[in-house]
């Protein structure tokens, strides 16, 4: 059955601000609500899906995060953003049908949806924040249209059933532990024009067997292909300046000489990108992912607060 304005709404009846935690099955967002505020169904975790009309041209952060139940729900056409932590830790959520108009993915929007497959990002997008599928462990392929110029920190860290990616040409740079444990990866194909691969950014990929590196890559950093034990075979051209003592720790590779040379003696100290096993929530405190922290503790502070 339909739900008939069920929840807390804006005077004017415009803005969805809450919809009770207790709610089961189906919520249809009435017509006219062109606002979904922040959190309004965080933690809703007898929600099953969410018919969204196309008047509804925002949604606040957090807005379905732990909806633990929650597996279908479209994305109106007119949403340009998906905001910080929106999907984060929707367990069940398979398919996601982004907006063909869709602009930006917020830090961690998708943070463990373990059960999202695959995900095709449109051309419009320009930017994919940090953290944002984090922890999608059953993410198979991904395909990236858009004109993003980076793969930010830990965007698809801990992607452990992904086997295949597409980067589009615009990407510039791969970020800190960007594809950290994907354990599927068996091949990618990194974008001519990526000048920088960060710290921890393959570690762990243990299935990759062959990685092509630009040659506008003029550091290799910390630990970046760190314990790919199938990595046998790597290219990397003689441009290249220095390559960190840990960046195939662990590796089965064998450079040559030339390449080999490159190697520093000795590790500059960095901080280690992620923790070692995958965190349920977004707890780095390190550029990216900390807003994503504080609105959980915050939430948190707050329903303890509201009992």
């Amino acid at each position: 059955m339909e739900n008939t304005r069920v929840g807390k709404f804006s005077k004017d009846g415009t803005i969805l601000l809450k919809v009770p935690q207790d709610f089961e099955g189906q919520y249809v967002v009435p017509e006219g609500i062109v606002t979904i505020g922040k959190a309004a169904f965080a933690g809703c975790e007898g929600l099953t899906s969410v018919d969204v009309p196309e008047s509804v041209d925002e949604i606040g952060k957090r807005a379905f995060s732990k909806c633990k139940n929650l597996r279908l729900i479209n994305i109106p056409s007119n949403i340009k953003k998906l905001a910080t932590s929106l999907f984060m830790g929707c367990s069940n959520i398979e398919y996601i049908e982004f907006p063909k108009d869709l602009e930006t993915i917020g830090s961690g929007a998708f943070w463990g949806c373990s059960s999202l497959k695959t995900i095709k990002i449109p051309k419009s997008v320009n930017r994919i924040y940090p953290c944002a599928f984090h922890g999608c462990s059953s993410l198979m392929s991904v395909e990236i249209q858009g004109r993003i110029s980076q793969v930010e920190q830990q965007t698809f860290c801990w992607c452990e059933a992904l086997t295949s990616i597409t980067l589009p040409d615009s990407v510039l740079r791969i970020g800190a532990a960007a594809f950290k444990g994907c354990t599927s990866l068996k091949t990618v194909s990194i974008p001519n024009n990526v000048s920088e691969i960060g710290i921890e950014a393959f570690r762990g990929c243990t299935s990759l067997e062959f990685i092509l590196i630009p040659e506008r890559v003029k550091r290799i950093d910390n630990a970046a292909f760190k314990r790919c034990s199938s990595l046998s075979s790597v290219v990397i051209s003689e441009k290249i300046q220095s390559i960190s003592k840990s960046a195939f720790f662990g590796c089965p590779v064998v450079l040559p000489p030339s390449i080999a040379n490159k190697i520093q003696k000795k590790e500059k100290v960095k901080n280690t990108a992620t923790p070692e096993s995958h965190p349920q929530e977004p707890l780095s405190s390190r550029k990216g992912c900390f807003f994503s922290m504080l609105e959980l503790l915050s939430s948190l502070f707050t329903r303890k607060a509201k009992k």
